[in-house]
């Protein structure tokens, strides 16, 4: 088989700057590059920019290869996300075969979803698969963090994950509707796969737990007027992008809530094996 390498950055809040166009532009020669795209296949050769320096001009960033890696990056600027909602997701330690992290570079922060299959594909192609991905930046945005969990799930390994120290070691907080995601959420799941039996806890999980989030509609009618007429003000000044990403902040649980309800990672290692068990039975009876 031969090499592959797919990489692939695009904008997704407008034309890069002047500059931006000028750095993109010396990453190759032979690469697609335009204000909203920069494309390139390598059969020979590699990539000799720097992914980094480009996700401060582009918002997401594709790349596969035929020897089994794959990773997906999504650039906000700062301020627009709360890292400490999303740290409770995030997988930065050694097991390198599935990885959510966050990095933050010169006022940017990217999360990466990152997955490595030591043997390899047998077929990829990496043309369009951004297009389908494109739209968890703004999902995120909005406070829905169902890509983070599913990140989280990929990287969920059950015998390496029970903890034997005594320690109650919590899953991550589960977000709603984990049992209907969307399509840039399923495609995730096509690019890093997540185990159904886990999925289908999660889901169980998500609707017992939603009902008791408040809403952005509460959070807005506990505001006084000042404090609307603040945040109208806000909006039209052009941070409304901001000023959603707190009100979300305001639906979450307290961090002591969140503990009480959420399971510990034994927890939901123990309630997939059960799933895992019915629904092997099930399927030997059917």
């Amino acid at each position: 088989m031969s090499e592959y390498q797919y990489y692939e950055f695009v904008t997704l809040d407008g034309a890069i700057s002047d500059k931006g166009m000028e750095y993109a532009e010396s990453c190759s020669s032979r690469a697609e590059v335009s204000p909203l795209r920069w494309r390139n296949v390598y059969n020979f050769g590699d990539f000799h920019g720097s992914i980094s320096r480009l996700l401060q001009y582009y918002d997401a960033h594709f790349y596969t290869s035929c020897w089994g890696t794959t990773r997906f990056a999504l650039a906000f600027s700062e301020g627009l996300i709360d890292l400490d909602l999303i740290k409770p997701y995030l997988r930065e330690d050694d097991w390198y075969e599935f990885t959510l992290s966050v990095e933050t570079h010169k006022g940017r922060t990217i999360i990466w979803w990152k997955r490595l299959e030591e043997e390899g594909w047998d077929w990829i192609v990496g043309d369009g698969v951004i297009g389908y991905l494109a739209g968890i930046r703004n999902e995120i945005l909005q406070g829905d963090y169902r890509s983070l969990f599913i990140g989280w799930l990929a990287g969920f390994e059950q015998s390496r994950d029970r903890d034997t120290s005594g320690e109650d070691e919590y899953i991550p907080p589960v977000p709603p509707c984990m049992e209907s995601l969307s399509p840039a959420q399923l495609a995730l799941i096509e690019q890093f796969p997540v185990d159904q039996d886990e999925l289908k806890v999660a889901a169980e999980l998500s609707m017992a737990y939603q009902s008791s989030c408040d809403t952005v509609e509460h959070v807005l009618d506990g505001l006084s007027r000042n404090e609307m007429k603040a945040l109208l003000e806000r909006v039209a000044a052009g941070d409304g992008t901001k000023v959603m990403t707190e009100l979300n902040s305001q639906t979450r649980y307290t961090e002591e809530e969140s503990c009480r309800k959420r399971m510990t990672c034994n927890e939901f290692a123990g309630k997939v094996l059960e799933t895992r068990k019915a629904r092997e039975k099930h399927d030997a009876e059917g």
